[in-house]
């Protein structure tokens, strides 16, 4: 899977930057008209639209002045990546981070999840999405429903909906959210961690303003 090979596929793909960095910024052809060249290779059109996020990434976090042009794009290649391979769980994933935290697009990362949920069969990504609509939309209601649906599927943990509850506790404070977010940095390689530890960082922040 992608995803584990994030380490090496950031390392091959500055290889080809300077061949692509003219195009990332431009929105990609149209979704339907993709859909239909991709043909029955649509599992490893999937797999290219991944190699172009981490290529627009890589751009967007050496030049952060541009980033507000290329997130765009980034969200726009994981939905084709979605609506391609609905199965492919590095998508998810990439959305639960990237998409969330780095690009701040967290009602795409929730809505990409939301249309995945038919096709999903790990419990942690439909919860990830959960814990985003908690964390940066504010919206328990939507957080609760994404937690449930992962606390509902066979491979969950027993304490799924307890862990889900802590979340939505005021009585915790930003203490679990904090524990939560650090464990799921520790599991993405150091140059896709900086939007996660941005929001830790605030996190900390705001705690230590409110206990003052």
């Amino acid at each position: 899977m992608i995803f584990m090979l994030l380490i090496p596929v950031s390392r091959s793909h500055q290889q080809v930057l300077n061949l692509e960095s003219r195009h990332e910024s431009e929105a990609p052809v149209p979704l339907m008209l993709d859909l239909m060249l991709s043909g029955p290779a649509r599992g490893f059109s999937s797999d290219l639209d991944i190699l172009k996020v981490f290529s627009i990434f890589y751009q967007a976090d050496q030049h952060p002045e541009s980033g507000a042009s290329l997130w765009p794009s980034l969200a726009a290649y994981l939905e084709r990546s979605q609506r391609k391979d609905p199965y492919f769980i590095d998508t998810y994933r990439l959305a639960c981070s990237l998409l969330a935290y780095d690009a701040n697009m967290p009602e795409k990362a929730v809505q990409l999840v939301r249309e995945g949920l038919p096709f999903l069969e790990s419990w942690d990504i439909p919860f990830l999405a959960g814990f985003i609509a908690h964390d940066k939309l504010h919206d328990d209601r939507l957080a609760f429903a994404l937690m449930k649906s992962a606390a509902e599927m066979k491979n969950a943990p027993p304490l799924t909906l307890n862990l889900a509850f802590r979340f939505l506790s005021k009585a915790e404070g930003p203490e679990a959210a904090i524990a939560f977010l650090t464990k799921m940095a520790r599991t993405l390689p150091k140059q896709y961690r900086k939007g996660i530890i941005k929001r830790i960082l605030q996190l900390k922040e705001n705690r230590n303003e409110s206990s003052d």
